[in-house]
């Protein structure tokens, strides 16, 4: 496994190999630096990465990687997809609402399980590892299908000097299977909101929050049929902020965006 210190540790030690003119290459990404020596590879990260999960992020992506070698899929751009979306035509007058937050169960690692994106050795792995990941099971879900849409800039050094331009690396096939899990979680949202729109609030990524005069249930048993498990938290509680376009969940304490063009 790769020697790991902290992202704070990165530049200092990238400025030791360039001052001491040394060849090596840096791999960046929004949550991980990399340095790769000739025989020596470090990984700089504040967020503990233990064995369980970076044999689970391998796992997945090399499952995603055969399922696009066997399966063709139209592209798909980040702008296709809404991710939330508030319909203003319920804003309430009030400045706090009581409402029903309801979360679809582990949307994207569920229809990657569905739709034989991942592998029973696979999902294995994980269920069997779910109580061991450092920095906890969701957490490791969400990195390892993530991890498919990563970028990562990459940097060559000769002698200490910077040999070329920096370059971005992404695995397309594997990016785009990213998106088509997202954009089929945002259809469903959509679908739900639609459903119920006399009563949806907002939905953001893979939770919606709907007006409490309505049997949640009724919400739960619309989501099953999409082969989704959902739950409902009761006791949720928005508020509309002085600073549009955000509406903050008063129970977590949490902030969600709106798009300003859903204002009207």
């Amino acid at each position: 496994m790769d020697k790991q210190l902290t992202n704070e540790e990165f530049l200092s030690f990238k400025n030791q190999l360039i001052n001491n003119k040394l060849s090596f290459t840096t791999l960046e990404t929004t949550y991980t630096k990399r340095i790769k020596l000739e025989k020596n590879n470090f990984m700089f990260s504040n967020d503990k990465r233990d064995y369980n999960e970076l044999k689970l992020i391998n796992l997945v992506k090399k499952d995603c990687q055969n399922f696009c070698d066997k399966n063709t899929l139209d592209p798909i751009h980040e702008t296709d997809i809404d991710f939330y979306k508030f319909y203003s035509k319920n804003l309430f007058n009030d400045q706090y609402k009581y409402v029903w937050k309801i979360d679809l169960s582990s949307a994207y690692w569920s229809y990657a399980k569905n739709n034989f994106i991942i592998t029973p050795e696979t999902i294995n792995f994980f269920e069997t590892n779910k109580n061991n990941f450092f920095n906890g099971e969701k957490k490791a879900r969400l990195k390892a299908l993530g991890s498919c849409a990563t970028k990562k800039l990459k940097t060559i050094y000769e002698k200490g000097t910077i040999s070329g331009d920096p370059t971005i690396i992404v695995n397309d096939q594997l990016r785009n299977l990213y998106l088509h899990i997202c954009n089929e979680i945002d259809r469903v949202m959509k679908t739900v909101a639609v459903k119920f729109s006399k009563h949806c609030i907002y939905y953001y990524w893979d939770c919606l929050f709907i007006e409490n005069c309505i049997d949640p249930d009724e919400i739960i048993k619309f989501i099953n049929q999409f082969n989704f498990k959902a739950t409902c938290n009761s006791g949720v509680i928005i508020a509309q902020t002085n600073y549009l376009p955000q509406i903050q969940d008063i129970t977590t304490g949490i902030n969600y965006p709106i798009n300003k063009k859903d204002i009207c």
